[in-house]
């Protein structure tokens, strides 16, 4: 993602959009200053789909004042945050706009974040400043979220930062900005950034099937949910069994006779058996629970870590070293069992055929139209 930082003037946020930029990063807590954000400008930034991050700075020494100041600071941008609905659970980050070069220096920007911590809580304090600030910072978890500017960093990028503010800046609706990138869907601001790794089918087959379970009415029993799963495969299979032309050219007609032509290198396929290569009929197409799990479980556990950590039940450390787990662990885990109650299931008098393809997929031979042989 791209955004962008200001401090005199207002860019519009549709020429925001225009101009490529996904968030911008604003000044809060000077309310009357030319930099301090407006009520107006957060509301035409989030209502557009602008993400919005804050930003605290009245000096550029500002956090060479110590803790008492860091807690001074922290309460006025709070207090400005609210003022136009800032979420609870959003960061504010404290500058930290200037050279640190001393030991002593480092120890005070330390402090001064520890007194921001202690009006905000650790979980929403971030900090601007050079790659040493951020690293410290990091280092001694008196932060959670960091913005780095290039700006007396020597060229070095902390692996810690969230955004990294650019040297070059853009005129955007009469605007001189600093451009800030990041490879992070989250940098602290509102709204977030959505993501969506559901292809168009997957996400109508997941609503067809919530539908019949949570909202079918007096229909809404295993009846209505297989009928649903059996309409999920018809869709599907007539998806995947449509022909797929060959790269950079028209569809191949298909043979005279209607029948798939011979291949000489390969031996016949045994009687009732399908070719392989040949697309399988509706309703024999892979399942889709392992699919789901593999994306559901994710975001299911990523959401659990994530409210432990808000409510300070689990260390934010070990809340990145949990989230790990559903990949690594919980997935694969899940995965086995499916398949081994699947199999069992699978042996069962009347087990429909639907929820079998479900569970397990089609025995069929997969077609890849485009593979080489």
């Amino acid at each position: 993602m791209r955004g962008l930082d200001y401090s005199a003037g207002v860019p519009k946020a549709a020429a925001v959009k225009a101009a490529g930029f996904d968030f911008v990063v604003r000044y809060v807590g000077t309310p009357g200053r030319r930099k301090n954000i407006t009520a107006g400008e957060y509301r035409d930034m989030t209502g557009a789909g602008v993400g919005v991050a804050l930003v605290f700075e009245n000096r550029a020494g500002d956090a060479l004042a110590g803790r008492a100041a860091g807690a001074r600071n922290a309460r006025a941008a709070l207090d400005d945050a609210n003022s136009f609905g800032w979420p609870a659970d959003r960061p504010i980050y404290m500058a930290v706009d200037q050279d640190i070069t001393t030991e002593s220096q480092m120890r005070t920007v330390v402090e001064y974040l520890r007194g921001a911590a202690d009006v905000l809580g650790i979980e929403r304090i971030g900090v601007y400043g050079e790659a040493d600030v951020v690293d410290r910072a990091q280092r001694d978890n008196v932060a959670r979220w960091f913005w780095q500017t290039k700006a007396w960093s020597r060229k070095r990028i902390s692996p810690h930062a969230h955004l990294v503010q650019q040297t070059e800046t853009v005129r955007v609706d009469g605007v001189e900005c600093d451009i800030n990138t990041t490879d992070r869907p989250d940098i602290g601001q509102h709204p977030r950034a959505q993501e969506n790794d559901l292809q168009p089918d997957e996400r109508n087959a997941l609503l067809g099937v919530h539908g019949a379970v949570f909202h079918g009415g007096g229909d809404a029993g295993p009846k209505s949910i297989i009928k649903r799963l059996d309409d999920i495969e018809t869709t599907v299979g007539k998806i995947t069994a449509a022909p797929t032309p060959p790269p950079g050219g028209n569809p191949a007609p298909p043979p005279s006779n209607g029948q798939a032509s011979p291949d000489p290198d390969r031996p016949a396929p045994p009687e009732g058996q399908k070719p392989p290569g040949q697309n399988p009929a509706p309703g024999e197409q892979p399942g889709y629970l392992v699919s789901i799990v593999r994306t559901v479980l994710p975001a299911a556990w990523g959401a659990l870590i994530a409210w432990l950590v808000s409510t300070r039940l689990l260390p934010a450390d070990l809340g990145e070293q949990a989230q790990t787990l559903a990949t690594t662990v919980l997935v694969p885990v899940a995965g086995a069992l499916i398949y081994a109650a699947a199999r069992w299931l699978e042996t069962r008098p009347g087990f429909p055929r639907s929820l079998a393809h479900l569970l397990l997929g089609s025995a069929q031979v997969p077609n890849y139209p485009n593979a080489s042989r």
